[in-house]
C-alpha cells in the first residue's frame, strides 16, 4: 500500500482497481480467443472421398466422409504420429483423423 500511496493511486477506490483488473482480464480474454482462431489452419479435401476415422491409422473405424473440395479445419498435427491429421467440420460439429494425403493446407 505504501508504494501505491507513493505513485499517486491510492486516490482511486477499490472498486476502481477492481474494474481495471476484471478489463484487463477480458480483454487479454478476448485477444486469446482472437488469436486462437487466426491461427488454425484450413484445410481442403483433395482426395475424391476422405474417410475420416476415430483415431490416426487405418485400424480405426471410419465414422463419416468428407467429399472433395470441402473446407475443414486442422486441429491438430501429431508428430510422433506421422501422415496423419486431426480436423474438424464445425459447421457439423464433426471431428477425426485423416491420411494428410487426403488434404491440402492452405
Amino acid at each position: 500500500m505504501g508504494f501505491m500511496r507513493l505513485a499517486g493511486w491510492s486516490r482511486f477506490p477499490a472498486e476502481a482497481w477492481v474494474l481495471l483488473i476484471l478489463g484487463l482480464t477480458l480483454a487479454s480474454g478476448w485477444i486469446g480467443v482472437r488469436w486462437t482462431l487466426q491461427t488454425r489452419h484450413t484445410a481442403v479435401v483433395v482426395a475424391s472421398v476422405a474417410e475420416v476415422r476415430s483415431g490416426p491409422n487405418l485400424s480405426y473405424p471410419a465414422n463419416f466422409t468428407i467429399p472433395e473440395g470441402r473446407r475443414i479445419l486442422v486441429l491438430d498435427e501429431q508428430e510422433p504420429i506421422q501422415g496423419w491429421l486431426e480436423i474438424g467440420v464445425p459447421q457439423e460439429g464433426l471431428k477425426g483423423w485423416v491420411p494428410d494425403s487426403s488434404v491440402d493446407v492452405l
